[in-house]
């Protein structure tokens, strides 16, 4: 808790530039701002990744459901159906079409058609579904074009009743373990977003500090470009939260001039308030 409320401090005066804290930066030892940016880019693209899975909440929710429906319709499959692929050329042991059905919103609806009879892929129109499998492959309507795919002839398959239940059985473990997964891909989000834009955003970081340096160094000479980083460091944690969090929120991303000179603005007003430190003061114009 300790540690917790140390890094608050930390943030809330580097966000909000106070001068009696900057002035503290300045004899301040290095090792105390690294540990800082690497907490504060680790919380932020934890929250970030956080941020941009809720978004996909919906797509993934809907996925989650598709899967329950689709358990579900397996499960009325019919046990003594057979589904053989032989050289390429699907035949059953059924002597009429096969509808497969799932429940969508309480509604049953035919999303598969297996017809070793139909004469062509086109018969998918009049079966009005999404995809029609016949003796020669497999038609899949999207909008109004009817994509085709043909059994290779080498293909040699069969589907029994077991097939179908080993099937369920990958589906009920893919419904059980999502939720496990989706905290395993946060944590993976969050390590892939630290690791590949920390040091993007310490370049940046370096690359202001040293255009803040050339403009500063003849009337601070004692602030050295090693002690400007520091103080930019702190002095980017607005601009840093803003780079993570508003696009995460948002789901739009921040338009990198506009960003890059909010950077800037915040990294000139930490120097101000060092400025006024009675310990660096401002050589005179002679």
């Amino acid at each position: 808790m300790n540690k917790f409320k140390r890094f608050l401090h930390t943030y809330l005066n580097s966000a909000f530039p106070q001068k009696q804290y900057y002035q503290k930066l300045v004899k301040t030892k290095y090792h105390f701002t690294v540990k800082y940016f690497i907490v504060l880019i680790f919380c932020l693209s934890f929250f970030a990744s956080i941020f941009s899975l809720i978004n996909l909440s919906t797509s993934v929710g809907g996925v989650n459901d598709f899967l329950i429906n689709l358990k579900q319709g397996l499960s009325n499959y019919p046990t003594n159906m057979v589904i053989n692929v032989k050289n390429g050329r699907l035949s059953t042991n059924y002597d009429k079409p096969y509808i497969f059905w799932i429940n969508n919103n309480g509604r049953l609806e035919p999303v598969l058609v297996i017809d070793q009879f139909a004469d062509d892929f086109f018969k998918i129109d009049s079966y009005q579904i999404p995809i029609l499998i016949t003796a020669r492959g497999i038609a899949i309507k999207d909008n109004d074009q009817i994509h085709i795919y043909k059994f290779n002839q080498k293909l040699n398959l069969l589907l029994t009743d077991q097939t179908i239940n080993n099937v369920k059985t990958v589906l009920k473990n893919i419904i059980t373990f999502l939720p496990i997964f989706l905290g395993l891909l946060i944590a993976l989000v969050t390590l892939l977003i630290v690791f590949f834009t920390a040091l993007f955003k310490i370049i940046l970081i370096m690359i202001i500090s040293f255009f803040i340096y050339l403009l500063i160094h003849k009337n601070l000479s004692h602030l050295h470009y090693k002690k400007i980083i520091q103080i930019t460091i702190h002095a980017s944690t607005i601009p840093l939260t803003i780079d993570y969090l508003i696009p995460a929120v948002s789901n739009n991303p921040v338009n990198v001039i506009w960003l890059f000179f909010v950077y800037i603005i915040f990294s000139v007003a930490g120097i101000i308030e060092v400025a006024h430190s009675e310990n660096i003061g401002v050589k005179s114009k002679k």
